[in-house]
C-alpha cells in the first residue's frame, strides 16, 4: 500500500472520515519511523560505490601567523575541490576551510584560508600537498556494515592527472574508532586498508534559489503541462568527496501552455563545489534529481540558462531532508584512483507523495496501521483500546523482526521455537500444509 492507501485504510479502520490529510500522514509516519527504528532491518540495508583521488601538489606562498595561502602554480584543469580538504605544509597539517578564486591576470590563482594561522617561517615557494582521505556517505546512513576497496584500471574521464592504481584485487577495509585514526600517520599515503567513521559540519546550501530566465517558457518542445506548477531546488556539490549540501530556496513555475519547456537561470555555486538541480513533478513538492550533469561556476558563467524539458518519469533520485555530514575517514590516504564498495545500513524516510511506499514487504504494512490507530486512540483518550491496538503493533513488529533473520539457514527447529544453530537446511520445493 502507498501513503494514500494507507491513509484510506486508517480513516475506514476509525469510520472517520474528518481529519485531515496532513495530520494523517503524521500518524502514518510516526509509526512507519518508529518501526524503521527498532533494529538493523535488513531491508534498510543498501550498498553505495564512490571513487577516490588521488593527492595533488601546488607551489604556494605563506605568511608566519597568517591565515591565508597564496597558490603560484598553474592550477590543473580536471576536477578540483580543495574546501574543507586536509592539507600538508612544511610537515603541519591544517585544513582548508575557504578559496578565493581569481582569474583577473593569467594564470588563475587562488587563495586559500586556514582553520588556524601558519605556524611556520614565512616563505615563498613551498609545496602544499591537499589529501582527498575522506568520503561522504549516502545521505541518512547510520553505519558501515561491510567495506572494502579494488583497484581501479580505467582513469576517470576529466581525471586524467591522477594516476590509475591498475587491478591490483580487493582489500577489506577494517574499521577503526576515530581516536586511533587521530594518533595514525596522517601524511602517509597508498592503498587504504583502515577506516573510521566520524560526523563533520555539512557543506553550506545554496543562499539564492534558482530563478525564471526572461522570456520563459522556451519554445523547444517539452513535456511540462497546461496549468500545472512545477518547482526547482539547488543544492552544492562536492564531487570529490561526494558529498552534498541542503536544498537551496525554492522557486516555483507555473507552465502556461502544453509542450513548454522551462528556462531557469541557475545561480552556480563558488569554486570550491559543483551544482545539483531538483525539481519537483507535476504539482508536487518533493524535489527529484533533474538529470543533467553537476553544474560548475566559471568566472565567466556565474549563472547559467537551464533548459528543462523533462518527463515526470526521468527525473532521477529524491533528495533527502538534511545534508551530508557523515564520513568515511580513509588510511593510509589514497594516492591514486580506487573505487570503495560498501553496504551500509540507512535510516527510515518519511513518506511524504501519495505514491510513496514503504520500504518493507506489503505483507507487513498493516502493522503501520495499527501503530497509527494507536496513537490516534492515544491522542483521543481512549486508552483501553490504544493498548489493544499498541499490542497488535508489537506483536506484529516481533514477527517481522523473526522473518527479518537473515541467518534462517543456518537454524534447525527443535520443537516449538527452539532453535540450534547448525548446518544450513536447503530445501528447493514447497509445501502444501499437509503432513509432517
Amino acid at each position: 500500500m502507498n501513503l494514500l492507501d494507507l491513509r484510506t485504510a486508517l480513516q475506514e479502520r476509525r469510520e472517520d472520515f474528518s481529519q485531515s490529510s496532513a495530520k494523517l500522514n503524521r500518524r502514518i509516519n510516526q509509526a512507519y519511523l518508529d518501526i524503521c527504528s527498532r533494529r538493523k532491518w535488513g531491508w534498510l540495508r543498501r550498498t553505495f560505490t564512490i571513487q577516490t583521488f588521488g593527492t595533488e601538489t601546488y607551489t604556494v606562498n605563506v605568511t608566519q601567523g597568517s591565515r591565508t595561502v597564496n597558490v603560484t602554480s598553474t592550477l590543473p584543469t580536471v576536477v578540483r575541490t580543495v574546501r574543507d580538504k586536509r592539507i600538508e605544509i612544511n610537515g603541519q597539517r591544517y585544513r582548508i576551510r575557504d578559496v578565493d578564486f581569481e582569474a583577473a591576470v593569467p594564470p588563475p590563482t587562488e587563495v586559500w584560508y586556514l582553520d588556524r594561522p601558519f605556524v611556520g617561517s614565512t616563505a615563498v615557494g613551498l609545496t602544499a600537498t591537499v589529501y582527498y582521505d575522506e568520503v561522504a556517505l549516502p545521505i541518512g546512513a547510520e553505519r558501515i556494515v561491510k567495506a572494502h576497496i579494488v583497484g581501479d584500471t580505467t582513469v576517470v574521464p576529466g581525471h586524467e592527472a591522477d594516476t590509475s592504481t591498475g587491478n591490483l584485487g580487493t582489500t577489506n577495509l577494517i574499521g577503526i574508532s576515530p581516536s586511533d585514526m587521530s594518533l595514525r600517520d596522517l601524511n602517509s599515503t597508498g592503498r587504504p586498508s583502515r577506516y573510521s567513521v566520524m560526523r563533520k559540519s555539512p557543506i553550506p546550501p545554496p543562499v539564492d534559489a534558482p530563478t525564471t530566465a526572461a522570456g520563459h517558457p522556451n519554445s523547444t518542445a517539452g513535456f511540462l503541462e497546461n496549468d500545472a506548477t512545477y518547482r526547482y531546488w539547488t543544492t552544492n556539490l562536492d564531487v570529490k568527496s561526494g558529498a552534498e549540501s541542503a536544498l537551496s530556496p525554492e522557486l516555483r513555475f507555473d507552465a502556461t501552455t502544453t509542450g513548454d519547456s522551462a528556462r531557469i537561470d541557475i545561480p552556480l555555486a563558488s569554486a570550491s563545489y559543483y551544482t545539483n538541480v531538483y525539481r519537483s513533478k507535476k504539482n508536487g513538492k518533493t524535489p527529484y534529481l533533474l538529470n543533467i550533469s553537476p553544474l560548475k561556476a566559471t568566472v565567466t558563467t556565474p549563472v547559467i540558462n537551464q533548459i528543462d524539458s523533462s518527463l515526470d518519469y526521468q527525473l532521477g533520485r529524491r533528495a533527502t531532508d538534511s545534508a551530508s555530514n557523515m564520513y568515511m575517514t580513509l588510511w593510509p590516504a589514497p594516492s591514486g584512483l580506487y573505487q570503495v564498495h560498501a553496504v551500509y545500513q540507512r535510516e527510515g524516510h518519511r513518506l511524504i507523495e501519495d505514491d510513496d511506499l514503504p520500504l518493507f514487504d506489503s505483507t507487513f504494512h498493516h502493522v503501520i496501521l495499527d501503530g497509527a490507530e494507536s496513537l490516534m486512540l492515544e491522542a483521543e483518550d481512549e486508552q483501553a483500546r490504544a493498548n489493544q491496538a499498541r499490542q497488535r503493533f508489537e506483536v506484529s513488529i516481533a514477527r517481522m523482526i523473526q522473518n527479518d533473520r537473515l541467518d534462517g539457514d543456518n537454524r534447525v527447529v527443535m520443537g516449538g521455537r527452539v532453535r540450534v544453530k547448525g548446518k544450513p537446511q536447503w530445501w528447493h520445493g514447497s509445501w502444501d500444509g499437509t503432513g509432517p
